[in-house]
This record gives C-alpha cells, structure tokens and sequence, in this order.
C-alpha cells in the first residue's frame, strides 16, 4: 500500500504545481511527469489485479499466432498487442502502455472541463478509477477513449464523436452503448422529465436480461451473450463500486440541484455535465446488483471527478479551502477502504523489478 500512497501524492503535489506555474513548458512538463508516474506503477506490476495473468496469457497468444480480423471482439486490443510486438516480446509493456492511454485520455478529459486538474486526478485515484484499470484494462481503455470523445459531443461533432466510441468498442463492446449518448444533451433537465426518466430506467432495467437476449439475435457478432452470467449478483462489483458509487453519485447530483443555475453560468459545458450527471446516476441505482450496470456505470461514473472540483470552483474563496480539505480528507479515506476491501485485487503490490 506503500506504492500507491506514494503515487497519491507524488501526482497530486506535480499536477497541483502545474496548475499553479504559468509557464506553460514547465507546467505541461510537470503534468507529463505525473502521468509517468502513475503510469509505470501500473506498468512496473506483476500479478497485482485479478486478470494479469489472462492479460499475460493474451499477450503470448499473440506472439504464436495472428489476428482473427473476422472476429469484432476487441480486434483494437488484438491489434495493439500486435503493434507492441513489433518493439519487444516482454507482456510488460501491454500493462505500462494500456496504462499510459488510459491516464493521458482522462487527464485530457479532466482538463478540457475543469481547471481544478489536480484535484479531479486525485479523485480519479481515490475514487478506485484508477485501481480498477489495473484490472479490467480493456474496459478502461475504451472509458478514456469514451471520456476524451464526449468534447465531441459537447460541441455537436457527431461523426468524430461515433468514430471514437467505435473505436472504443474495440477494445470493449460495451462501449456501443455509449453511442446514445449525443442524443441525451437534448434532455431537458426539468424535474418532471428527470422523474419519468427514473420510472423507464427501473422498467428497463428489470427486463434487461431479455433486451440483451435479443441484441445478440440481432447482433451476434458482439457475443453479448456471453455476458449473460453477470446478472448474477454475486458477480456484482465490490470494492470500488455497490452502493458507495451510488452514493457519491447522488450526493453530487442533489449538490449539483442546488447549484444548478450557478453551476451553468461559470463553467463551460455546465449543462451537459449535469445530464451527464442525471444518467450516471441513474445507472448507479442498478450497478450494486449487477456486474453489467456496474460495468456501464463505469463509463459515466467519472463524471463526477469533474463535477466535484467545479462544485469547489464556483464557492467563495474561503469555503473553497475548507471543502477542497473536506474532499481530501474524505478521497483518502474512501481510497484507503476501498483498497482494504480489495476489490479487483490491486493488492499486494508486486513489482516486476523485484520478481
């Protein structure tokens, strides 16, 4: 647990005096050398997260044989594996480098919708974010391309925005079910709409095992049946995720109510990141009973690390102290619990330099 109390603070202490140097060299620098970081923690494992091995195993798979181009199924992965076969056979650049796209791809998400950089990196830390990439490294592959691409969506680019979660979906089909998504910043975010919202996503989601039945008819080439099995609340998430995420989600979103109108004044794309906000939270309320809605929750979920500094930024100078404190404080807590409970199994940490 070391490591990663060193990594919290090491990238905490560079991203927050990036924010502060002007000198934009010096601070993108910095930036640079915090992700680095992160990024060879993750690298540098060995046996840490329940699917190492399995990623391993894929990695040598593919020394032996070629890509399957008929089979859709994580083709992006399958490719980029291929790519980095072509520099060195060691498994251990697939882990530094998912790494290392992974934290780049949401350090640009984070920036391009908050100033308060460093502290929604370390809520993506703290929040369990970053220790589930250690595990389910496709998903978050195709998360950070989902993140980067929602600038896209803000901006109503709707073919660079498809491009992107097509790509992601790639690396992790459950990414197609974030193409809806454009459509959503049409809501209207009105009481009456957020409720009846709320009813249709309780009725979808007690039918969503028949709905996925018939989207593999439909689709057999996405193999969504083989998720199946997720249902199953013992598959559920733990550790990061259940009701804390659920929690964290709906505190934000009646912080976010109450700051609404002020919230939308000062900072930019405010509107779209509180249907964001309402969307997240509505998968949140299915997510602690189903490893699938945990799954898609994840996708949404990080809205929150931009949510939460702004909801700082628009407070007066003096409250802003006090409650960057308070989430500090609280970020750490939840990230020391969270590791206890181990969810995903980020521990023990083992380094590939001492095996």
């Amino acid at each position: 647990m070391l490591v990663y109390t060193i990594n919290l603070i090491f990238t905490t202490v560079l991203n927050y005096l990036s924010r502060i140097i002007k000198h934009k060299k010096i601070s993108s620098a910095l930036i640079g050398l915090a992700l680095l970081f992160a990024s060879s923690v993750a690298g540098l494992r060995y046996g840490v997260g329940t699917d190492f091995f399995a990623y391993e195993q894929w990695f040598r798979h593919y020394l032996a044989y070629p890509i399957r181009f008929d089979n859709y199924q994580d083709l992006g992965f399958s490719v980029m594996i291929k790519g980095l076969q072509l520099f060195t056979d060691s498994p251990q650049i697939l882990f530094f480098v998912s790494a290392l796209i992974t934290n780049i791809l949401v350090m640009m998400f984070i920036k391009k919708n908050t100033d308060l950089y460093d502290l929604g990196f370390f809520l993506f830390i703290t929040l369990y974010f970053y220790y589930s990439s250690l595990n389910i490294m496709r998903q978050w592959i195709a998360i950070s391309i989902f993140l980067f691409s929602l600038k896209y969506a803000f901006d109503k680019k709707f073919i660079k925005y498809i491009l992107l979660v097509l790509i992601a979906s790639t690396f992790h089909a459950s990414a197609l079910l974030m193409l809806p998504i454009y459509f959503t910043f049409r809501f209207k975010a009105k009481f009456t709409n957020i409720f009846v919202l709320f009813i249709i996503s309780f009725l979808i989601a007690f039918n969503f095992n028949t709905i996925v039945i018939k989207l593999a008819n439909f689709f057999p080439f996405l193999n969504a049946e083989r998720y199946l099995s997720y249902f199953d609340s013992s598959f559920a998430t733990s550790g990061g995720g259940g009701w804390a995420y659920s929690i964290i989600l709906i505190a934000t979103f009646i912080l976010m109510l109450f700051c609404k109108n002020k919230y939308e004044l000062n900072i930019k794309y405010g509107d779209k990141h509180f249907i964001l906000l309402i969307f997240a939270t509505v998968f949140s309320f299915f997510a602690p009973s189903s490893m699938i809605f945990s799954r898609l929750q994840l996708f949404l979920m990080p809205i929150a690390i931009i949510c939460i500094p702004n909801l700082v930024k628009i407070q007066k100078p003096k409250e802003r102290v006090l409650i960057t404190v308070i989430i500090i404080l609280l970020g750490v807590l939840y990230m020391y619990r969270t590791l206890l409970i181990n969810g995903g199994e980020p521990l023990p940490y083992e380094s590939v330099l001492f095996k």
